[in-house]
């Protein structure tokens, strides 16, 4: 009789649940190779995106498919989850072979160029540029178009040749004096930046195949009217040493996957994940739960939201905190996502109270106006209202349900 019993409850456990027995859970799910995106959910991207393979090489994926990508762990290239990104815009034009004959000018002194070398994606496209005369200016420049002023991400992949210190720099030639200067710094082939003049971020080097490593920064304050340019130089000892530079990039936002461009700028769309609400998630009460690793920061996005106006978001990004709304109240509390540093978020909500959670610390539960005002459509990475701005992230991990969950549960959710 008990064995029977027993036997009943956990098909009933079963029965009500998805992947790991979770009563009233939709969708449990972990980015794989083989499985990119949530139950229920598709993708839409009008342009190719590119991605890293398990090898470490640079890849593109054709429009509309997913893009898993590879991450250097520090022993071999690990899965890292599936790339959902906002639309981004590179305006380096000539982006993947930085020579004289496209367009690619010298920077005070003149470098020499040794065209054909194998570039990050294995192709031969990137170039080895080495000093001449002793000049510590030796180098390349090209003038960029901003179309806003602001912070921009600048991006390079950098291979080391016979020169153990170099530049790059993003410089306003109106303004002379204004520039975001990076010394790069080899120690064992790997690079290490610092940031001689200017302000704004740097990011940790990304690690590819071959000796290859993708450098990012972004700089504060540029002024669109004037007119800017991107150096990237030899050596900056001035003995004639070299270094190989490939696949440069300037965006009107934080720096995002590479965009190879030729002859004009180029755009990459969204990513755009979505599945629908009905079965997956309910307005009475459930909880979202998401992991990612940030590719931007986000201010004010929707992470998890609807096609509802004004309502319908259960994770979203308000100005460094972490939100859940349901048209009327909002419940929030604060966090401080780190790009390139993996997070879980979590919430919940039932009867008259809702609540978040941010990598294991769980928020003061606030009130809850008894429907979250969801419509048909789930969104990834958004607001699709329009009103916010996107989110770029690498997502790891989803879980939808349709009843409340605890406390608890909440911390267990988002555990590091």
């Amino acid at each position: 009789m008990l064995t029977s019993t027993l036997l009943r409850r956990k098909k009933l456990l079963r029965a009500n649940s998805n992947g790991d027995g979770f009563p009233g859970q939709t969708v449990w799910w972990h980015s794989a190779p083989g499985n990119l995106l949530p139950p229920g959910f598709s993708l839409t991207r009008a342009d190719p995106g590119t991605y890293y393979d398990s090898a470490g090489l640079l890849q593109t994926a054709a429009i509309d498919a997913a893009r898993g990508t590879y991450r250097w762990n520090g022993s071999a290239f690990a899965f890292d989850g599936t790339i959902v990104e906002a639309a981004s815009t590179n305006l380096v034009v000539q982006s993947e072979t930085m020579t004289i004959a496209n367009g690619w000018a010298d920077n005070s002194g003149v470098a020499t160029e040794t065209t054909g070398v194998t570039d990050p994606a294995g192709t031969t496209k990137a170039v080895t540029l080495t000093g001449t005369g002793g000049n510590p200016s030796n180098g390349r420049y090209r003038v960029v178009t901003f179309t806003s002023s602001g912070t921009k991400g600048v991006s390079v992949f950098i291979k080391q040749g016979s020169a153990v210190n170099t530049r790059f720099w993003l410089y306003d030639y109106t303004a002379v004096t204004a520039r975001h200067d990076v010394f790069v710094t080899w120690s064992g082939g790997v690079p290490s930046m610092t940031t001689n003049a200017g302000g704004g971020t740097l990011y940790a080097p990304e690690q590819l195949a071959d000796g290859w490593w993708r450098l990012s920064i972004t700089a504060t304050g540029v002024v669109h009217t004037n007119t800017n340019g991107i150096v990237f130089y030899a050596d900056r000892a001035g003995t004639n040493l070299s270094t190989t530079w490939y696949g440069s990039q300037c965006e009107d936002s934080s720096p995002t996957s590479y965009i190879p461009t030729t002859t004009v700028a180029v755009t990459r769309a969204a990513d755009v994940p979505t599945a629908p609400t009905a079965g997956l998630l309910v307005n009475g009460q459930g909880f979202a739960a998401i992991g990612f690793r940030p590719i931007t920061a986000p201010s004010t996005c929707g992470i998890i939201s609807t096609y509802a106006a004004g309502g319908g978001i259960p994770l979203w990004a308000n100005g460094g905190a972490l939100t859940i709304y349901d048209g009327t109240n909002r419940s929030s509390q604060g966090f401080s996502p780190v790009v390139g540093t993996a997070m879980k978020l979590a919430s919940t909500w039932a009867g008259t109270a809702c609540n978040t959670a941010v990598n294991g610390a769980v928020g003061t539960p606030q009130t809850f106006d008894g429907s979250m005002d969801f419509a048909a459509t789930i969104q990834i990475g958004n607001n699709p209202s329009g009103l916010d701005f996107p989110l770029s992230m690498v997502l790891q991990s989803l879980r939808l349900g349709t009843r409340e969950v605890s406390s608890f549960q909440l911390a267990s959710f988002t555990a590091p």
